[in-house]
């Protein structure tokens, strides 16, 4: 449920749900915060901005406490193993182009650059959030990535395999660039990346 507070958009949400997609926030009614890395990055990204307005026994405040002190190796592992899944991914995309089949390319394409974008956030040691909202921190985290894709969405999406190929190749070049200078994977992948 959204409302609107002093003109900005919330969602209350509350802590007792008991379905899967939000386990992990029940650990906010406990105290047990490692639960929390063991979440969806996305749950990750949205403890650190809630915005509490009854909480008096300060339990969001400890929840972003600890996420706010996942160290390195954490962020690290997440990203290493973000890009060796995002990997296959890229792979059946260039590979349906190389088959010409641009309609399974272009299926394949936005399931690439969500990839892409989450790893850019990675990159930076930051939880992304859901793809909803990908673009909204995207500038803080990478500028050139922020300007490309906007240029790409104001002056027309790639349409034929050559296009998306180039387009996916050239946002994948801007990710891995900061992986290898933020040294969050080993080259290895990082080549894998570029050339899955």
């Amino acid at each position: 449920m959204h409302n609107t507070i002093e003109n900005i958009r919330v969602q209350y949400i509350p802590l007792n749900l008991q379905d899967n997609q939000n386990t992990v926030l029940n650990g906010l009614l406990s105290d047990e915060m490692e639960e929390f890395s063991n979440g969806r990055i996305s749950q990750l990204y949205d403890i650190i901005h809630y915005l509490p307005i009854h909480d008096t026994k300060m339990r969001i405040d400890a929840a972003q406490s600890f996420v706010h002190s996942l160290d390195a190796a954490f962020w690290k592992e997440k990203c290493k193993q973000h890009c060796c899944e995002h990997i296959d991914v890229l792979e059946a995309f260039y590979s349906s182009l190389k088959r010409n089949n641009t309609i399974t390319g272009a299926m394949f394409y936005g399931t690439a650059l969500k990839g892409l974008v989450e790893i850019a956030y990675l990159s930076e040691a930051r939880p992304y959030p859901y793809a909803k909202w990908l673009w909204n921190g995207l500038e803080e985290i990478n500028k050139d990535l922020s300007v490309y894709l906007h240029n790409l969405m104001v002056y027309g999406l790639p349409r034929t395999c050559d296009e998306m190929k180039d387009s996916i190749y050239k946002v994948t070049e801007i990710v891995v660039f900061k992986l290898v200078k933020n040294e969050m994977v080993p080259i290895i992948i990082a080549d894998s990346l570029l050339n899955p």
